[in-house]
């Protein structure tokens, strides 16, 4: 097992340990891989740990933040090592969540499992995390726009760890689990497991900017939030789908590398605009795993046709049409997602 802390809660910490140690499958080692907590989170975690030779604490010499840290955990994983699963320092597995999944990977490269959804004090918010959403571990063009497979449901072939690593550099917030279920999906297959293995922890989240500017209101209420959502939502996904080209190469079939060149080509080729344009109607049949976000990246494609336009008429109306700086991390979110995250 892999695992990233940061100064963790420690009775979630405790919790999450204990249930680790009660997993059915005993073959199994833990890294934890320390992202610099301060000494006396780091001796808390030792405490709780007591000696087993089972967990080895690694800590970082200097602030990674959690994409990287997830990055250095995978890549400490013993050598002889042949599946690897991803903790979270807060959630609680069920005793046979190695097992099961053991079990259920088959020859797919990645495995994940559903998931209850749960508060710090262990109420029940979901008891599945698929109320509203349908889930995707097939469709590819779904997996790069909206994320389906959650890190701590993982179990994944060291050859996807070898794929993965090291992780992309790409704007805005990066996210690990993303990057390998893409890249476990765009090597071969990816498998799920239709029942709650662990209980997910939910912790309040971030609250994203809006973006803002001082645009005229026509122009604002037709590209609203586009320079975020092509430097934070398109661009990001670009970078994906360019590194998966070239790291899984002839692993990807026909119709996968379709997908993820049609991706890249949105913002060059109108056809390929029209295509991730009009994805969204596919809920109309039930498949509506991206919950449409295909439209937010779109409207940034088109943020960028529009601004470039702009800059050809002189400097006073690209000044009119807004900011063309790199935006805030923040200043971008998937809102449809959110809202379903947050059962709005």
């Amino acid at each position: 097992m892999s695992r990233a802390t940061f100064e963790p809660d420690p009775a979630l910490f405790a919790t999450q340990i204990e249930s680790l140690r009660s997993q059915t499958d005993s073959e199994w080692v833990c890294i934890l891989s320390d992202d610099c907590s301060a000494p006396e989170h780091v001796a808390a975690i030792e405490r709780v740990l007591d000696g087993d030779p089972r967990f080895v604490l690694v800590r970082n010499d200097r602030r990674l933040g959690f994409y990287r840290n997830f990055e250095r955990a995978i890549g400490l994983a013993p050598p002889e090592a042949e599946l690897i699963a991803l903790c979270d320092q807060d959630d609680r597995w069920q005793p046979d969540k190695l097992a099961v999944l053991r079990d259920a990977l088959g020859g797919a490269g990645l495995v994940f499992s559903d998931q209850r959804l749960v508060d710090a004090g262990g109420h029940v918010l979901r008891t599945t995390m698929w109320e509203g959403r349908r889930n995707n571990h097939s469709d590819l063009a779904s997996l790069l726009v909206a994320n389906s497979v959650t890190g701590a449901a993982t179990l994944f072939s060291r050859e996807i760890a070898r794929l993965a690593l090291p992780f992309p550099d790409s704007p805005g917030l990066q996210f690990h689990d993303h990057w390998i279920g893409l890249v476990a999906l765009a090597a071969g297959d990816v498998t799920y497991v239709d029942r709650p293995l662990y209980d997910y922890v939910q912790h309040p989240g971030a609250v994203f900017g809006e973006v803002s500017s001082k645009r005229p209101a026509r122009v604002r209420s037709l590209l609203r939030g586009g320079r975020g959502a092509y430097f934070l939502g398109y661009v990001p996904r670009v970078v994906q789908a360019e590194a998966l080209i070239a790291r899984c190469g002839e692993r990807l079939t026909p119709d996968k590398r379709r997908a993820l060149t049609r991706f890249v080509e949105a913002e060059r080729r109108p056809g390929a605009f029209a295509w991730l344009a009009l994805r969204p109607l596919r809920a109309l049949a039930g498949r509506n795993e991206t919950l449409g976000s295909e439209s937010e990246l779109a409207r940034g494609v088109v943020w960028r046709h529009v601004v470039a336009w702009v800059a050809t008429l002189g400097e006073h109306a690209g000044r009119r049409l807004g900011d063309t700086r790199f935006p805030d991390p923040l200043a971008f979110e998937q809102r449809r997602l959110r809202r379903w995250r947050a059962r709005l």
